[in-house]
């Protein structure tokens, strides 16, 4: 009897210590915006979130026991929207690359919350585009913020751009072979896009 109950023991020992191990960590990016986002981790593929959407990373980590303690890595991570992007506290500057630490058996959870407006320019025709220029205009301040070059049919370029605050309205436009395209909508706003789409010529 005695042998039966230490061997009932062992085994209650083997499956605690056998729950107690985790191996692997999860990142979970939650793009709140209104367009596409786009991550991936440790250098993997790109990934593309749509709006609203979230997408679910695996990260392998060694194997965390209760003689371990906590098991954590560290990974490189590039995270960036179309009306999103990463703000460096430390450096003070805008980035589309970051790292984070992810613990075995956990999730870490990242929200995309938008903070930038957009340009866009997509080409639906048959031809190379071969300049877009994206200019910016503030109080009455005209100024050239970017320019896209060679623009393959059937694909799209997108600038992340400031939006408009009440003490600075910000119009943009897009010259394309000395063709302008205007804003409808007026001012450019948080979360919103100026979307571009060039279609061959009837």
């Amino acid at each position: 009897m005695k042998n039966t109950y230490v061997a009932l023991f062992l085994l209650v020992v083997l499956l605690m210590l056998l729950s107690a191990c985790e191996k692997g960590g999860e990142f979970r990016v939650y793009n709140t915006c209104s367009y596409p986002a786009y991550a991936s981790v440790n250098r993997g593929e790109l990934v593309t979130i749509p709006a609203s959407g979230n997408h679910l990373f695996k990260i392998d980590t060694d194997r965390q026991t209760i003689f371990t303690g906590d098991v954590k890595r560290t990974v490189p991570v590039t995270l960036y929207g179309e009306t999103y992007s990463l703000f460096d506290d430390y450096e003070n500057i805008y980035t589309d690359s970051t790292t984070i630490e992810v613990s075995a058996g956990r999730t870490l959870e990242a929200y995309l919350t938008p903070n930038k407006a957009c340009v866009k320019v997509t080409n639906n025709s048959s031809y190379v585009i071969p300049e877009a220029e994206i200019w910016q205009l503030v109080n009455l301040n005209n100024v050239k913020v970017g320019t896209f070059s060679d623009i393959q049919p059937g694909t799209s370029r997108f600038l992340r751009v400031a939006y408009s605050v009440p003490n600075a309205q910000v119009y943009y436009k897009v010259i394309i072979t000395g063709i302008e395209y205007q804003y409808v909508s007026g001012f450019l706003q948080k979360d919103e896009q100026f979307l571009v789409m060039v279609e061959d010529q009837e």
